[in-house]
């Protein structure tokens, strides 16, 4: 009976562990899809200082919160956006506007990516 009891418990502290990872990337995600979302408006208006200074607030957010996204997702999401970030503070800083928004364009489809990679659904379990 002690077996059974132990197991539940188990069972029952992954689940909730589960539903917090999925929370906590679906809130991050979330909050760099809003930071993306103004960087391309500024990046369109042509305010290239200002899309500069958020270009680098996004690496170093990346740079922090990544940290705790590797233990929820693959190394490979957050090599890739960390490369993309790279890229596209030096397509802002040198005043590039298509490559920018290219770039940017790409983070907003990893970001995308994460968030459907981690959805709980038939496809992610099989």
């Amino acid at each position: 009976m002690k077996n059974v009891i132990a197991s539940f418990i188990i069972f029952l502290i992954l689940i909730i562990c589960i539903l917090f990872s999925i929370n906590y990337l679906e809130k991050t995600c979330s909050h760099y899809k809003n930071i993306t979302s103004s960087l391309e408006n500024t990046i369109k208006d042509g305010s290239w200082e200002e899309s500069y200074e958020i270009s680098i607030k996004l690496l170093k957010n990346w740079e922090k919160d990544s940290k705790v996204i590797s233990i929820f997702i693959d190394h490979e999401y957050i090599d890739d956006m960390h490369v993309e970030l790279l890229k596209l503070t030096q397509y802002v800083k040198y005043k590039n506007k298509s490559d920018s928004l290219a770039s940017l364009h790409s983070i907003k489809f990893l970001i995308d990516d994460i968030i459907d990679f981690e959805k709980t659904t038939i496809q992610n379990i099989l």
